[in-house]
């Protein structure tokens, strides 16, 4: 005997992410609210924020996000910001972050991910043009491996304006793929870059037009077909009864079947 019943389908809920550099967002507020309303995103990522510690946060809110930045302070320019939904659970590794170097560290726990992933490991990188690839690195890997210590199952994601950075060290260290693949810069460069080690549960990332006048596309993530599951959909799957007779019956097929 076979009977019929519902199996709810779960709805993971991997991140749209976007990733920009506006060279200056303070006069760009406008346009990052009407990409933000358009695409709808859970995490938007910013690099040469340009953001300095005179400037509040109440002239970077957006309604419905929370705010992570880091300011660079020694000279102009730079900086870094990251806006998140504020239903996703989120922690700042503020004591990873140096002087030095341009980074800012995250991990978020949305509601439903994957088995095999316990959160998403979010850095968010700015590498000027002069800046010095080793440093990066060991910097990069030490904050990883530090939140890796706590969270051995996270998923990585790093992100940002990475310039001339050469990534294969980098990449093949955590066994990370980078996914943008086409040009982020009006030169046809790609310098805006995502390595993660989740690309099976994203597409391949979308390039927008800039803000504003800025030299970089906007790059734009969303999560793939199967693992953007439709919330609250019931799924009818037929199962054998487990009452005696449904027992007996089994018992006897097994038996009859070579």
């Amino acid at each position: 005997m076979r009977n019929l019943i519902n199996v709810p389908i779960i709805e993971y809920n991997m991140p749209r992410i976007i990733l920009t550099n506006p060279r200056s967002i303070c006069n760009k507020m406008d346009e990052l609210s009407v990409l933000v309303k358009e695409h709808q995103p859970d995490i938007v990522c910013i690099t040469e924020s340009w953001c300095r510690e005179d400037i509040p946060d109440e002239a970077l809110n957006t309604a419905g996000y929370v705010n992570f930045r880091k300011d660079r302070t020694e000279k102009p320019g730079g900086g870094i910001l990251c806006m998140i939904r504020n239903n996703i659970m989120v922690k700042h590794w503020n004591e990873l972050e140096v002087p030095n170097i341009e980074s800012l560290w995250l991990t978020i726990f949305p509601k439903h991910m994957p088995r095999k992933f316990s959160g998403i490991l979010l850095g968010i990188i700015y590498h000027p043009p002069l800046a010095n690839d080793k440093e990066l690195y060991n910097h990069m890997c030490t904050s990883i491996d530090k939140i890796l210590q706590k969270h051995p199952n996270i998923g990585i994601m790093v992100v940002g304006d990475f310039n001339h950075f050469n990534e294969h060290y980098f990449r093949s260290t955590y066994r990370l793929k980078q996914i943008v693949a086409k040009p982020t810069h009006d030169k046809g460069r790609i310098l805006d870059k995502v390595f993660t080690t989740m690309a099976d549960l994203f597409e391949e990332p979308q390039i927008l037009p800039p803000l504003g006048l800025s030299d970089h596309f906007v790059v734009h993530i969303t999560p793939s077909a199967l693992t953007s599951k439709i919330k609250g959909k019931i799924e009818k799957v037929l199962v054998r009864s487990s009452d005696p007779n449904g027992k007996a019956f089994f018992v006897q097929a097994l038996k009859d079947t070579n």
